[in-house]
């Protein structure tokens, strides 16, 4: 709730549903912090990092919080939906890659028919354990504190048809990028990621950019350090 001119209104009351994206597990949907968009696309990561709607429905009477509920799954691939902003139905195509969790992407965009998209990825959870209170008390270098480094990651998405392809044969074109998509059935494709920098969180980009091409974006750089024991 908001409260306007001193009486309380539903903040959601104004918005409107662009699109539905129907699960892989009923109850166990992905977690999401951030989605992307392009002037005629939204993409939606899936990825197997799940919440256990069972387990949270009991989270309360158990004494335990919903981030409890949470869990990654490592055998699990990665499904990517391309959702298309003028009908809300998902293009034909059915993208995937191999098993990472996301919390922040950095950019996307279009160009000769491909989706571009750049996020930041981890490997394993472990940077969400992290933030529970008692693991932020202890030493930075002790060894409860390791996670996974974040990669910036670029996918391509082709999204125009896959007629004429060959199975095992990368579709993705531009000059630009070494991320490829590799047919492996009419319709289905396996993503593989450019990896453009290692270490890297937190991205920011001159927001006149969103949607477009783009030369720079800002973050922090996240770097292993040794503690020397006395």
């Amino acid at each position: 709730m908001r409260v306007d001119k001193g009486k309380p209104v539903p903040v959601l009351k104004k918005v409107e549903a662009i699109a539905t994206v129907s699960c892989r597990s009923l109850f166990t949907p992905s977690y999401c912090h951030s989605i992307g968009f392009t002037d005629n696309y939204i993409i939606f990561v899936e990825q197997p990092f799940k919440l256990d709607i069972l387990k949270m429905t009991t989270a309360y009477m158990r004494g335990m919080n919903w981030a409890s509920c949470l869990k990654f799954y490592p055998d699990e691939n990665t499904l990517i939906h391309l959702i298309d902003k003028r009908t809300g139905k998902e293009v034909e195509m059915k993208y995937y890659t191999g098993s990472m969790v996301i919390y922040h992407h950095v950019n996307a965009f279009e160009d000769e028919g491909h989706v571009v998209f750049d996020v930041i990825a981890y490997k394993d959870d472990k940077l969400y354990d992290m933030f529970y209170l008692k693991n932020l008390k202890k030493d930075a270098g002790s060894d409860g504190s390791v996670y996974s480094q974040p990669s910036f990651k670029r996918f391509a998405l082709p999204i125009k048809s896959d007629k004429g392809v060959g199975v095992g044969e990368n579709v993705v074109k531009l000059k630009y990028t070494t991320a490829s998509a590799v047919k492996e059935k009419e319709g289905k494709f396996t993503c593989h990621s450019e990896v453009l920098c290692e270490g890297f969180e937190l991205p920011r980009i001159n927001y006149d950019f969103n949607g477009k091409k783009y030369r720079f974006v800002y973050g922090n750089i996240v770097e292993e350090f040794a503690q020397s024991k006395q």
